[in-house]
């Protein structure tokens, strides 16, 4: 059952990152970025990890935006999928793309 909930958590990211950099009409949907996609074993619940470019302000309303906007997502799912129960999803803020640049200036300080 778990490698079940792994390849739909693979295809989730897949559709709902193409949906974002596709056919959602936001203006700040290029600085959004589909780090990774859990889904229950159940595939009743699915927490989609995002990262966002911008400053603090910004990313809470990215991340609003998204969560507002979870019936387009969830339709984007349904027209590409044939899942028998549409999973709930909850899009949380990833910070690694934070650490990441946090680590690359450390170390070009260190040059």
């Amino acid at each position: 059952m778990k490698k079940r909930a792994d390849r739909v958590s693979q295809l989730l990211r897949q559709i709902i990152s193409e949906a974002i950099t596709f056919q959602w009409k936001y203006a700040y949907a290029d600085r959004v970025t589909v780090q990774r996609v859990k889904v229950t074993e159940n595939i009743r619940s699915a927490k989609i990890y995002v990262g966002i470019r911008g400053d603090e302000k910004l990313k809470s309303e990215v991340l609003q935006s998204l969560t507002d906007a979870t019936g387009f997502f969830k339709n984007a799912i349904s027209q590409q999928t044939k899942l028998q129960f549409m999973p709930e999803l909850k899009f949380i803020y990833d910070d690694t793309l934070d650490q990441a640049d946090r680590i690359n200036a450390l170390l070009n300080s260190i040059k």
